[in-house]
């Protein structure tokens, strides 16, 4: 079943061997191909995930690209001769110029509680060693928390406590216990430093969302194969590279530059005047330059929105199961061929 499911789906062209129940070499390949498509750990094992993953029917795959068909006719055929695409369900992040990527990345995108929005807008400026301005919600309802539990969590993250008119506060003088979402009349703001997490770079972009591209200290995260984790805002994978490549147009700007920055520790913010237009869009299936199809899961629930809208079957849509850490359900089954 998976060889005839692999070869009508064009992931198997070998010959099936002299014993039919023998997972041979030639299947692993076509198992990893499959995996690769739909942003799975490339290591031939049908493990639940895979499963899940082989037995969503073809009319949910079909919902799924036509979802994407819909999305595509959303954006302009030209999308600026440079610009940034960042990709939600995929997880990627390019720096194109001329129609070629120059540059890929693994970014770390929003949590589904925390989504990144959609949005296009252009990159305004690059600020070295960025203070931290915590959003209001992650404030209360991530930080505060642990601030309640640990008198001695915002002095050792370098975060101080600010009164509404810019007023610093001791932390030791507030009384936690009586503060929660709602009752939090203090802003809080993150020094520079190796625990920012804002890490050493902040690249600022126009749009009404206050979604911005930033470093990360959290390193092990973009070595994850799911990365919807972060709270909206677009986490870069190698800052030094992309830096490197917004500020080398239109000045004279090397790595050796952003290293020199980057191990200053001096906070500086630099303009981008007629910045490349960063396009965050969510395109949860494509088709490669081959013609060959991938998916990815729809993490915020937005294509399964969309089939409904047009029409889809409401289960046809669904491409979600078992994706995510922790996650081991089957997922839906595909009929007489399912796994």
């Amino acid at each position: 079943t998976l060889r005839t499911r692999r070869r009508r789906e064009g992931d198997y062209a070998a010959e099936m061997g002299a014993d039919p129940w023998f997972f041979d070499a030639a299947l692993g390949i076509a198992v990893r191909r499959f995996q690769s498509r739909h942003g799975l750990p490339e290591d031939g094992r049908v493990d639940a995930r895979t499963r899940a993953e082989l037995n969503v029917p073809a009319a949910g795959r079909y919902a799924r690209l036509a979802a994407a068909r819909v999305r595509w006719r959303w954006l302009p055929r030209d999308l600026g001769r440079e610009h940034l695409f960042v990709n939600v369900p995929a997880a990627t992040l390019a720096l194109v110029r001329d129609g070629a990527r120059v540059l890929g990345m693994r970014p770390v995108v929003g949590h589904p509680e925390r989504p990144t929005p959609s949005f296009t807008g252009p990159v305004t400026a690059i600020t070295f060693h960025p203070a931290w301005s915590v959003p209001a919600r992650l404030a209360q309802e991530d930080l505060l928390p642990r601030q309640q539990a640990d008198p001695g969590f915002f002095p050792r993250l370098g975060i101080a406590v600010r009164a509404p008119r810019g007023r610093r506060v001791g932390p030791a003088r507030g009384d936690w216990a009586a503060l929660g979402p709602g009752r939090f009349p203090y802003r809080l703001v993150q020094a520079p430093g190796p625990a920012n997490s804002l890490g050493r770079v902040k690249i600022s972009v126009r749009n009404p969302f206050d979604i911005y591209l930033h470093d990360s200290p959290s390193r092990p995260l973009f070595d994850l194969t799911y990365r919807t984790l972060g709270a909206g805002c677009v986490r870069v994978e190698e800052p030094a590279a992309l830096v490197t490549a917004l500020l080398a147009t239109g000045r004279q700007w090397t790595a050796a530059d952003t290293d020199a920055r980057f191990a200053s520790g001096t906070p500086l913010t630099l303009a981008v005047p007629r910045g490349p237009p960063v396009w965050v869009v969510y395109l949860a299936a494509w088709a490669d330059a081959d013609g060959a199809a991938h998916f990815r899961p729809d993490v915020y629930g937005r294509d399964a929105r969309l089939a409904a809208t047009l029409g889809l079957p409401a289960d046809a849509a669904a491409s979600r199961a078992s994706h995510g850490p922790g996650s081991g359900a089957a997922g839906p089954t595909g009929g007489g061929d399912s796994l």
